[in-house]
């Protein structure tokens, strides 16, 4: 199996039903069909119609001009099939499929997108432009024209007498006739070319060579009998097989070419359709009957339950291949929630789920949740991966959790994050603190968010839209139901680092005194 050099960065674009953002998937082109698939399993395009999301290209190096351009509708196919195009290339032939594509650019054909037809048929009938590298000006092509006898006129010429030319003259009408340009340092003539149709729009044509990884499996290992010595086989001396294979292929296979069994010899390559089975999992040989039943379960299963598999497989990282396959055993045990990105988006479906179909998901478009994401996945058990949020074994996602208990009372150990609020540091936590657990020589103080995470005042008591506890070492005077509003950098700012309550008047003391000696 050779291993290709990347020749584009695609991204999958698919609305976020939630907020109206979209994802991003990244898939480096050339891609395989299981790359490909896993793509779009974690792009959440699955179930989806494809023309409700978006490809396009973020990085061409051999063309860059693409990343910039929109694309008429083209499909992963095409633009994998352009990328295996643009490696088989030569670097000559490169140059001149950016300049006829930049030319149809600059007449404006691509006004509506690119259609991917035309840009996989411009990968052909490249030999048909001529270019003379290092030539960027009329002199040096003058030169050229010389030396490579292009003009019957100046050809005729006695070469004792060619030093009286003008060579800039014969390169301008040399350029002028061809219709030349001068392109990144390269002269190019593109009116010879004639743009062909390899390409039906329909039927991607063959490419020579590509087969192999062309293949669908589950797993792709290349396996040869083991060396006598210290030494690796050479790549001519192995074989590779494709997983799923019955077992009794499997060994006919190997014994016809190594006189073993097929747990007797030793990988050498090792690809993987379900990206958290690698190769660090699998041990040895000897494992081969439990890859094998992974691959078979994983061949036969849905596109959704391949999702949740692989969505288990992350969430729960299985150290071996016996754990992975016990898995498969209970897949219908997990539930999936496959639309959702991240915990906020998880807890804005966990809410419409007991509001109630009627409730219109709209509202909670742009509203902001804090701590209460993560902390409800974790009382659930669940777990956000890149494919989806998925439960626990046997729970359900949309369960009714109980509020996790907030800590009463402080604990000398207790770690506080460190802020600067109206030019004093203090201590925060997000928790409230009852009166009687205020710490000696501390005073506490309330902060009031805006409903949507934005600090908007400094109380001594705040009962809705409480947004954390702060403790000074000295008390800032507020009479009941007073409040200091935040202005333009009086919010509070977090420092960066923890202390506990003693760490914390001890330093505090250091500066005081510190100051006071400076005075």
């Amino acid at each position: 199996m050779v291993t290709r050099k990347k020749q584009a960065i695609m991204q999958l674009v698919v609305d976020n039903p939630f907020n109206g953002d979209f994802y991003n998937t990244e898939l480096e082109l050339p891609a395989t069909k299981a790359e490909i698939r896993d793509t779009m399993h974690r792009g959440r395009a699955v179930g989806r119609n494809p023309e409700t999301f978006g490809l396009v290209i973020t990085q061409c190096p051999a063309m860059p001009d693409l990343a910039s351009v929109d694309f008429d509708m083209p499909t992963i196919e095409e633009l994998n099939f352009f990328a295996r195009r643009l490696e088989q290339l030569t670097e000559q032939e490169q140059i001149a499929l950016n300049r006829v594509f930049n030319q149809r650019m600059e007449e404006g054909a691509y006004q509506t997108g690119v259609p991917m037809k035309e840009l996989i048929n411009l990968t052909y009938g490249l030999d048909r432009v001529m270019i003379a590298p290092g030539v960027e000006d009329d002199e040096q092509l003058g030169q050229f024209v010389i030396e490579n006898d292009l003009n019957e006129d100046v050809s005729s010429i006695p070469e004792n007498a060619l030093y009286l030319l003008d060579k800039s003259q014969i390169g301008k009408l040399q350029r002028e006739i061809e219709g030349g340009e001068y392109v990144d340092g390269n002269y190019i003539v593109t009116a010879a070319y004639e743009l062909p149709e390899v390409y039906d729009g329909e039927h991607l044509p063959e490419l020579p060579g590509q087969t192999e990884d062309e293949e669908d499996y589950v797993f792709h290992l290349e396996v040869a009998n083991a060396p006598e010595e210290e030494q690796e086989r050479q790549p001519e001396d192995r074989e590779w097989i494709s997983l799923p294979m019955a077992k009794e292929k499997a060994d006919s296979l190997i014994r016809e070419r190594y006189g073993e069994s097929i747990e007797n010899c030793v990988y050498y390559g090792f690809q993987s359709a379900i990206p958290q089975i690698s190769c660090e999992m699998f041990g040895t040989m000897q494992e081969f009957d439990l890859l094998n039943k992974i691959a078979e379960r994983y061949s036969v299963m849905s596109d959704m339950e391949q999702i949740t598999f692989k969505a288990v497989l992350e969430h729960e990282k299985p150290e071996t291949l016996a754990d992975a396959l016990e898995i498969t055993e209970h897949l219908s045990e997990y539930e999936l929630d496959y639309v959702s990105w991240d915990e906020v988006d998880f807890f804005a479906s966990h809410l419409i789920h007991h509001l109630g179909t009627e409730y219109d998901a709209r509202w909670l478009q742009n509203f902001t949740f804090r701590w209460q994401d993560a902390s409800l996945i974790e009382q659930l058990g669940a777990g956000v991966t890149s494919y989806g949020i998925v439960s626990a074994r046997g729970d359900s996602l949309y369960r009714l959790a109980p509020y996790p208990e907030l800590e009463t009372g402080v604990s000398d150990d207790k770690q506080w994050e460190v802020v600067k609020v109206l030019g004093r540091k203090a201590l925060f936590t997000n928790e409230r603190i009852a009166p009687e657990d205020v710490p000696e020589g501390m005073y506490q103080y309330d902060l009031r968010d805006n409903g949507q995470g934005w600090f908007v005042s400094f109380e001594k008591s705040v009962k809705v839209n409480h947004a954390g506890t702060l403790l000074f070492t000295e008390e800032i005077e507020l009479k009941a139901g007073e409040h200091i509003a935040f202005g333009d950098g009086d919010s509070p700012y977090f420092l960066g680092y923890t202390m506990t309550v003693d760490e914390f008047q001890n330093k505090q003391e250091q500066e005081y005194q510190m100051g006071g000696m400076q005075l």
